[in-house]
């Protein structure tokens, strides 16, 4: 026997609706925003995620298509003292945000 309920129509441990989502909704779903979405820029980057596997699109129960973006956040700690990511760098070497936040990136499904 596992050491969770094994998975069923309704429910899967460990797992989020968007994790057992498949790929071709969210191709689908990104057609339909393309013919909603005014910037073509902001289009280019919601393609690349999508097809990455860096996000996922849903449709929400209002028919409102969502963006779902997967994180990994690290909590580093000695007991005393937390690691906390003040900032990062860009290309050209200069502060590009300065924020107080757990060190983390988004990541692919």
């Amino acid at each position: 026997k596992p050491p969770t309920p094994w998975p069923s129509d309704v429910s899967v441990c460990f797992a989020d609706s968007p994790d057992l989502m498949a790929a071709d909704i969210s191709r689908g779903l990104l057609r339909r925003v393309q013919r909603e979405c005014p910037e073509p820029e902001q289009m280019h980057e919601l393609e690349q995620e999508v097809a990455s596997g860096r996000c996922v699109l849903r449709e929400n129960v209002d028919g409102i298509v969502e963006r779902v973006v997967f994180l990994v956040a690290l909590r580093i700690e000695d007991g005393v003292n937390t690691l906390m990511q003040l900032g990062s760098i860009g290309e050209d070497g200069r502060l590009q945000r300065g924020k107080v936040e757990l060190p983390g990136t988004k990541r692919a499904r």
